[in-house]
């Protein structure tokens, strides 16, 4: 997104920026998203002036947890990776599934830019206009998840049909049974 608006909202990348910081659940919706944040703000500041409150105010319900990576800090609701060296076997396998599970919300960033395709690029519009696209395009996202997700998943079903027909092809039978 470009602004003209200094180095408030220049990124480590190198570009302006509007930060996008979001919880999704197991069902690709989002349940709590915070955006307009300048790009500068690392993921820790952001946690503790936007996301710790709401955590405190009981956005988790009762036996859910955030995952997060190595920027935020150790909580009771909030898990994070082994970060010692060298790490034991078991600290590695927990650390695998941990990533496995922080790609459900990478996966839901992944499908909003893929059916609002207008995140592909630079937004050229007025930052409070970007953050109530995010906004609206986020609802719109969970509201197309609960209520339609077969239509809406189609690309992503067909994409998972597309995969495991090429697995089968290429492996012999009974090669991949888990797949």
């Amino acid at each position: 997104m470009t602004f003209r608006c200094g180095t408030e909202f220049f990124n480590y990348k190198g570009q302006h920026s509007v930060a996008l910081r979001a919880v999704a659940d197991y069902n690709y919706c989002f349940t709590y998203i915070d955006v307009g944040c300048n790009g500068i703000v690392s993921d820790g500041v952001v946690f503790q002036n936007y996301l710790y409150p709401a955590l405190k105010n009981c956005l988790l319900p009762e036996g859910y947890c955030v995952v997060g990576d190595d920027a935020f800090p150790l909580k009771t609701y909030l898990i994070k990776p082994y970060n010692s060296v060298p790490l034991t076997k078991e600290e590695k396998i927990f650390n695998y599934h941990l990533i496995r599970a922080r790609r459900i919300v990478e996966n839901t960033f992944g499908i909003l830019v893929s059916r609002f395709r207008m995140f592909e690029k630079k937004v050229a519009c007025k930052l409070s206009t970007v953050d109530k696209i995010v906004k609206a395009c986020s609802a719109l996202h969970n509201w197309l998840c609960k209520s339609d997700s077969k239509t809406y998943f189609f690309f992503i079903y067909s994409v998972q049909i597309a995969i495991r027909k090429l697995i089968q092809y290429v492996f012999p039978i009974g090669y991949c049974a888990d797949v």
